[in-house]
């Protein structure tokens, strides 16, 4: 009586080929997942690391460039006369960050 236990005793040694067959197509697969993967996980990692980086850079100019306009026109304030106090009201700045930045002014002129 002729007892078949599992496929490889059907097949012998034609099922070493199909195991070596199954194992490269697996291999092959994971390469290609892994590639494609990797590739928009990098993509999509670039465009959201450029837009934040855009946004953050684009804000600290912004105001960079405003605490500078700010600066100048205090400078040019205090260069024809004023007095701090009426820096501070004419502004709407409280008079402790006029005066800090008067003297920032004057320690850069030095």
């Amino acid at each position: 009586m002729l007892r078949i236990n599992n496929l490889e005793d059907i097949l012998g040694d034609k099922m070493s080929a199909i195991d070596e067959y199954g194992e490269r197509r697996c291999k092959k697969g994971f390469e290609k997942g892994f590639k494609k993967g990797f590739k928009k996980g990098f993509e999509k990692g670039f465009k959201k690391g450029f837009e934040k980086g855009f946004e953050k850079g684009f804000e600290k100019g912004f105001k960079k460039g405003k605490n500078d306009i700010i600066r100048k026109i205090i400078a040019n304030m205090t260069n024809s006369g004023m007095k701090p106090e009426e820096i501070s009201i004419k502004t709407e700045i409280d008079l402790k960050t006029i005066k800090e930045i008067i003297n920032k002014n004057e320690q850069d002129k030095h």
